[in-house]
């Protein structure tokens, strides 16, 4: 968590700066050193801290970020606060965070007693819980006045954005060469270069190769011995061990397979002809009753011209003003039939017999 100690006359020493922001009582403060072979070796001293009563007046109020959040290396945070002594909010004060790495991020004033900075997590920060204080300070020396208080946040691993960018095919014949090519970047669209990028394939692990602004690439043949479906696994992992890791899906076919198969055409030469038969068979069957309502119509055309012509020239129950109407109604409505009607001579006839009678 917090930067490694520096070697001094055979030994190791660590200088912790106390801030007026951290909790007092015990600490226990824990000591590690990684020796040859991997081995570690821990040691542990409990202290006792008190911070001066006389000098510690402000009281400082967290607005963000709030007490165990989680952030992700790469991203930046907002640090904000209110400084107050006796309920009275604090201006023209001096306020800082304090990170684990005793980095500061200053905090300006932005309004009455209102005090705000943010902090960007570098890419190679340590993961885990972080202690975040602020302290404030006024004046110096017998007339200093400090308050302060501190939070507890959790740091992750930032999460690599991962995707194939490059592949010549989705479909491949036995022993084809597979040329793939993805692009790794940071949350911020930088690209991430010196990083680890494998691809797993029918159980091969197949390393990629950088080819600078975060594009990996790699050349290779099918390594299955069966047809179908297969998913190859990226995944990848920078020099702070950062990783993503994404999945893609290719199709792998029989080279002695035909791209068109003959019972596929077949299949869809008797589609055609049946929807052909089908449409044939609509149209007969929609033009065949067309037909009867048509004939239909004529013949009692033809009976409502016969009717007419007993009632004026028979009965004489009907005025010749109304007789020429009828005949003109039933001669115009004949014709548009006609026109319908592929037998044309039956309706001439009738006509014909209606003129002469």
């Amino acid at each position: 968590m917090f930067p490694p100690a520096t070697l001094q006359n055979n030994s190791y020493e660590y200088f912790y700066n106390i801030s007026f922001g951290d909790p007092e009582g015990l600490w226990n403060i824990t000591a590690e050193i990684q020796i040859e072979q991997g081995n570690t070796v821990r040691c542990y001293e409990n202290v006792n801290v008190s911070l001066p009563s006389d000098i510690v007046r402000y009281k400082v109020v967290w607005f963000s970020p709030s007490n165990e959040a989680i952030y992700y290396r790469g991203s930046t945070f907002a640090i904000s606060v209110f400084i107050t002594e006796d309920d009275n909010s604090v201006t023209n004060a001096s306020a800082n965070c304090i990170m684990p790495s005793m980095q500061k991020a200053e905090l300006p004033e932005i309004k009455q007693g209102y005090y705000s900075g943010s902090y960007f997590i570098p890419w190679d920060s340590p993961t885990g819980i972080w202690s975040l204080s602020v302290e404030s300070t006024k004046g110096s020396g017998s007339s200093l006045v400090a308050g302060g208080s501190n939070v507890i946040i959790q740091i992750k691993s930032a999460l690599l954005n991962l995707g194939v960018v490059e592949h010549s095919s989705d479909e491949y014949i036995l022993g084809d060469a597979i040329e793939i090519k993805v692009r790794l970047r940071y949350p911020d669209g930088l690209g991430v270069e010196n990083a680890t990028v494998t691809a797993k394939i029918a159980g091969e692990n197949l390393a990629l190769d950088s080819e600078g602004g975060g594009i990996y690439s790699v050349n290779c043949t099918t390594a299955v011995t069966t047809v179908g479906s297969q998913i190859i696994e990226f995944s990848a992992s920078d020099q702070f061990g950062n990783n993503a890791s994404v999945t893609q899906i290719i199709y792998i076919v029989n080279k002695e397979k035909s791209e068109f198969p003959f019972y596929q055409i077949l299949g869809f030469l008797c589609a055609i002809i049946i929807g052909s038969l089908v449409i044939i068979f609509i149209k007969k069957r929609f033009s065949s009753l067309r037909l009867k309502d048509i004939e239909s119509e004529i013949e009692e055309l033809q009976r409502l011209q016969n009717e007419a012509t007993t009632k004026y020239y028979i009965n004489g129950s009907i005025s010749r003003e109304t007789y020429d109407t009828l005949r003109k109604e039933h001669t115009q409505r004949l014709a548009e039939l006609g026109k319908r009607h592929p037998k044309k001579e039956r309706i001439s006839t009738v006509r014909k017999k209606t003129k002469n009678t």
